[in-house]
Order: C-alpha cells, then structure tokens, then sequence
C-alpha cells in the first residue's frame, strides 16, 4: 500500500507539470529510503532537468541504496539528446529498486533504460497501479515522438440535444463557469489551440489560459483563407503569440509583429493534414486543442485527423434546428464513421465532461 501512495505522488507531480514540458512528456519521480521521501521531482521545461534528475539533487547523498518510483522509464543517452541519461544518474547515485510506470514510447529509448538499470544490478519493478493514468497523460508524447505529428484534440460544448449554437449563432453559454474553468485548465496544458475564421467573427475570442496563477499560454492558430481576422480582434491585438494561416497572396494582410504567417493549400481550402505535419516538423507543436467552430471540426474529423474528442454537455435544450457540433454533409453509412476506442464521463456541476478516444497511441 505504501508503494501505491509513492507512486500516487509521482503521478500527482507529472500531471502537475503538464503544459510546461513539450516537446518532452510529463513525468514524476519520488525517492524513499526507510519509508520517508527524501527526493521528489517533475520535469522542467525543455532543455532542463528531467524529473530523476530534480529528485535526485534533492536526495543528495541519501540516495545511496533508496528505492525509486518514477512515472516513464528513464532515459538513456542518444544522438541529439540535449540533456543527461537519467539512467545513468540513477546507477551513479547508487539507488537500489526502481518502480516504473510505463515504458518510453521514445524508440531511442524504449526499453534501454530498463535494460541498463538491471545490468547495474538496480532492480526493476513495473508498476501496474496507475498505467492508464500514465499512458493517458502523456498520449501526446507518445503519438509525436513516433509520428512527428501533434496530438489533436477536438473540443466542443453543446446542449443536451447536440447544438454548440442556435440557428442565429448564439452560444453565450451552453455550459457553466466550472465546465469553462475545466476548459481554461486544458488550454494551459496543450501547445497550441485552433479555430477557424467563423468563429473569430463570431465570438472574437481570446483563446488564452486564464487561471488564477501564471500559467502556461498555448499559441493560437487560426484558419483565416482570406485573412478576413480585423485588426482589433484579441488574437491579433493583445500581444499574445499567434499563427494566421491563409491561402496563397492573402498573408500580406498581416503586418503585426507578434503575428505569423502562413499561407497554405489552395482554394477554396486549406488542407488540415499538411497543416499539423507542418506544426510538428517546424514548431515543434505536440499537442493541438482544435475549439472550433464546427466546420473546422467537420473538416479534422472528415480528414480523419482528431485523436480524442473533448465534450462538455450543458444542461440546455434549444429544441430546434441549430448549429451541430460538426458542420458538414456527414456520413452516409453508420458503417463509415469512426469508432470510439473507449470513453470517460464525469461531471462538472449540472454539466457532464466527455473524454472519447477515438485512437490509442499506447507503447
């Protein structure tokens, strides 16, 4: 039971740096030596420690002979690497048990760590207690550092007859402020968030993480073919990072210093999959909260591009023709639409929180 509740903190402590890690995964790592913790620690940001090595500074001396439980398997080193083998920071320190989560889906990596920790004589034990909860977090990770493509998110609200809006376009609020403080949460967790032109038109948006702390601000990408986004809308006035991808001769538009520019595709659209291969392979963009509006959506799920579907169902029926969740022409054939690998529901005072995999990015 112990092992379960040190184990339980490392969790605790990788979920807790969510957001601030990409490109790297979130992970924990508790050190316990006589049944007292004398070392925790969670991935830094980028280019810093990892969460062994934070636990370990910490433990200092009186890691000689600890046990160790950290939430991913321990790097190894490896071409292009920009930080230590944490691996080898474990056999240096003299630990003598290991607890591991979850194998790295890192191919440089997976399995080596383990591999080498053993060969030092450092036994290895996988943990069973919270697998799910550690492949679930880091899903992201798993799909890019095997892909090179961000993990795609869609996220929608909508009454409890399937609208995100009315027929005029009014959605002011379909859900409660706990459901949209869940949703503020979320954005301090991914790199970037995504919408279409109709809904900066609509709505004009900030589409940033407002949270009570300082939090991590995802960059906000907006799919504007014809760079119709006007000046004074938030995500082209208030300073914050954002990416404008138009079509061919329509980025000239843009001239703020804070503002890129992409221009993409070809009329009359532009193509989702060339957009998040390019995300991954110059930004280095993991994951990606796409918000709407519903043709975007349409057009993720229609290119079949979405990972996990995000909806929140609020306690509201607008009892008529409104705007679906996925704006488009749909399937003919039941037999033709995705399938929900698995799902999860929780609720979030009157409203309910629906987390759907419709792909499992596992080790």
């Amino acid at each position: 039971m112990q092992d379960k509740n040190f184990f339980s903190l490392a969790l605790s402590l990788a979920q807790g740096a969510k957001g601030y890690t990409s490109p790297n995964p979130a992970v924990g790592c508790v050190i316990v030596k006589n049944n007292h913790i004398i070392g925790q620690g969670a991935t830094q940001p980028w280019g810093k420690s990892h969460a062994e090595i934070v636990a370990l500074q910490q433990a200092g001396k009186k890691a000689r002979g600890a046990t160790v439980y950290v939430t991913l398997e321990p790097c190894v080193w490896y071409a292009g690497k920009r930080t230590p083998s944490c691996t080898d920071a474990l056999i240096a320190a003299g630990v003598t048990k290991v607890y591991i989560g979850s194998l790295d889906p890192n191919p440089a990596v997976k399995g080596k760590g383990i591999e080498k920790l053993r060969q030092a004589g450092i036994e290895v034990v996988m943990a069973n207690d919270f697998h799910r909860e550690i492949l679930d977090l880091n899903q992201d990770f798993s799909k890019y550092i095997q892909t090179g493509l961000p993990y795609v998110i869609g996220k929608y609200a909508m009454t409890l007859d399937g609208q995100i809006a009315t027929h005029q376009g009014d959605s002011h609020w379909i859900t409660s402020e706990e459901a949209r403080t869940r949703v503020h949460i979320l954005r301090s967790q991914v790199d970037a968030i995504m919408v279409g032109i109709g809904t900066i038109l609509a709505d004009n948006p900030r589409l940033t993480a407002r949270l009570p702390s300082p939090c991590h601000q995802p960059l906000r990408i907006v799919l504007d073919p014809y760079a119709k986004t006007p000046p004074e809308a938030h995500v082209r006035s208030d300073g914050h990072p954002s990416l404008f991808i138009t079509l061919p001769g329509f980025g000239k538009n843009f001239a703020e210093e804070n503002v890129s520019v992409w221009e993409m595709g070809k009329e009359p659209s532009i193509p989702m999959r060339e957009v998040f291969a390019r995300l991954g392979q110059e930004k280095h963009i993991t994951s990606i909260l796409v918000e709407g509006g519903g043709r975007v959506l349409y057009r993720c799920l229609k290119e079949d591009t979405i990972d996990k579907l995000l909806v929140f169902i609020g306690g509201k029926i607008i009892g008529g023709r409104g705007i679906p969740p996925f704006n488009g022409k749909g399937a003919a054939k039941l037999a033709d639409t995705p399938v929900v690998q698995r799902f999860y529901a929780e609720n979030l005072g009157r409203d309910v929180m629906i987390q759907a995999y419709l792909k499992m990015w596992d080790v």
